[in-house]
């Protein structure tokens, strides 16, 4: 129904072209729908309103992350740099999240430096959104990747092991699990753990593929071939 809903933001815009919240709120459906130009739009839209619109600001800068992930690479550095200035404006705007709260807006702010590698800036960010909200699995696991991304893989695990204590149903802190593990050359282990994750999300493609590495280093060769076909099942340009 998420059409319908649109629709019907659409139909209360005509009738009050002035409402950020409504621009908002349409932003977010179109961001639920991975339709994301059009949620920028509206976002926008919702920013021209009201300029310190925490939410809207929020959304944009979710939006500009998710753009630079599939952007080439030429695009990616001006687009994380949109991302961070929407976040450092949601951070210092009206304080009106919505359904969100300020550790969201620092959690993205961190993707937004991972990306151009600024990863000990990416690392205070995703510390301030565990400060704010110490039992959101999500932030917990960011923080495991920040000190992945460091090398610094004991805190890497015990980020990790605070994200899956929170939720041991989150497949995607199970999948970073694994990543650590394959650093660290515990192969076994690393297996388990993408086995743990994809029986709770077995559509992830990026986890088939780094299963296949976990195999391939294992010397499990055919088996690692029937994970990277999983992948490419899912993901035909997966390079």
């Amino acid at each position: 129904l998420y059409d319908d809903a649109i629709a019907a933001y659409d139909q209360a815009l005509n009738l009050n072209p002035k409402s950020a919240v409504t621009w908002a709120a349409q932003g977010q459906v179109f961001a639920f729908l991975k339709q994301t130009e059009e949620s920028l739009v509206s976002y926008g839209q919702a920013i021209s309103i009201k300029a310190d619109f925490a939410e809207a600001l929020l959304g944009q800068c979710k939006a500009f992350n998710r753009l630079a992930v599939d952007a080439k690479p030429e695009a990616q550095g001006e687009l994380y740099g949109q991302s961070l200035a929407a976040c450092d404006a949601a951070l210092a705007g009206d304080n009106d999240w919505g359904e969100n709260t300020p550790a969201n807006a620092w959690h993205e702010r961190s993707i937004a430096l991972t990306g151009p590698g600024k990863y000990e800036d990416a690392l205070a960010s995703i510390n301030r959104a565990v400060g704010i909200e110490p039992r959101y699995a999500e932030v917990n696991n960011k923080r495991s990747i920040g000190y992945w991304y460091l090398k610094d893989y004991d805190r890497a695990l015990e980020a990790n092991q605070q994200a899956l204590g929170i939720d041991e149903t989150y497949d995607r802190g199970w999948f970073t699990r694994g990543l650590i593990l394959r650093a660290q050359e515990q192969y076994s282990r690393a297996l388990e753990a993408y086995n743990q994750g994809l029986g709770l999300n077995p559509w992830d493609d990026w986890a088939w593929t780094n299963r296949s590495l976990v195999l391939w280093a294992m010397g499990e060769y055919e088996e690692a071939i029937v994970s990277a076909e999983e992948a490419l099942n899912l993901n035909s340009e997966s390079v």
